[in-house]
C-alpha cells in the first residue's frame, strides 16, 4: 500500500474565480491607493477587503506629524517623466502606485490618475498633503471598509489553509479579534 500524496488535486477547470479575502495593514497613501487599485482593477472578482489602521482616520505620516515646519521634501505636484533613467533623469519609470519611481526617489505626492494641481507651495505642508490624501480616500471610500484604532498585532501563515491568521487589538481597549485572508498588503508605512 502507497502512502498519500501530501497534497491533493481540486476537481475544477483550470483559473476558475474563487472569492479571496483580503486584509490591508494601514490606511496610509499605500492603503488608499490599494482600495482605488482593488475597486477599479478588480471588481468583476469576488474579492472582499478590510484595511486595519492604528490611528483615528485615514493619511498615515501626514496624519501623525503636524509639527511646525513639517512638508514634503520633493516637490508636491506630478514631474514630468524623463526620457531615459539615469543620475542626471533619474525617474523613468514609475511604481504601480506612482509614489516612488524605479531608481527609489520620491518624486510626488499625488497619485498618477488623481493629480492635485492646486498645491498652494511648491513643498507642500503636511496638513495641506493629509487634506489631500483625506479627499480621496472619501472619494474612494475607504472609510467603509475600515476599521480604525485597530493595531495588526500578527500575521502568520496558515499552510494547511493556504492562508494568514491575523491577530488585531483595539488600541483603545485592548480587545484582540482574529481575522484570516488569503492576500496580505502591508501598507503600514516605513515613515513612523
Amino acid at each position: 500500500m502507497s502512502p498519500e500524496p501530501e497534497y491533493s488535486v481540486l476537481d475544477q477547470y483550470t483559473y476558475k474565480t474563487r472569492p479571496v479575502r483580503i486584509v490591508i495593514v494601514g490606511a496610509g497613501l499605500t492603503g488608499i491607493a490599494a482600495v482605488y487599485k482593488l475597486d477599479t482593477k478588480f471588481k468583476d472578482l469576488d474579492i472582499t477587503y478590510q484595511i486595519y489602521e492604528k490611528n483615528h482616520d485615514v493619511g498615515g505620516t501626514w496624519l501623525e506629524n503636524r509639527y511646525p515646519g513639517c512638508a514634503c521634501d520633493v516637490p508636491a505636484h506630478s514631474v514630468l517623466i524623463p526620457l531615459s533613467c539615469s543620475p542626471v533623469h533619474p525617474c523613468q519609470l514609475p511604481s504601480p502606485f506612482h509614489l516612488t519611481c524605479c531608481c527609489g526617489a520620491d518624486c510626488k505626492y499625488t497619485y498618477s490618475w488623481e493629480g492635485n494641481p492646486e498645491w498652494t507651495r511648491f513643498y507642500a505642508g503636511s496638513k495641506e498633503i493629509w487634506t489631500y490624501y483625506k479627499s480621496l480616500s472619501t472619494k474612494y471610500g475607504v472609510d467603509k471598509h475600515t476599521r480604525f484604532h485597530s493595531r495588526v498585532l500578527s500575521a502568520t501563515w496558515n499552510h494547511s489553509l493556504y492562508r494568514y491568521e491575523l491577530e488585531i487589538e483595539d488600541v483603545k481597549t485592548g480587545e484582540k479579534i482574529q481575522d484570516h485572508a488569503e492576500v496580505l498588503i502591508n501598507a503600514s508605512g516605513w515613515l513612523k
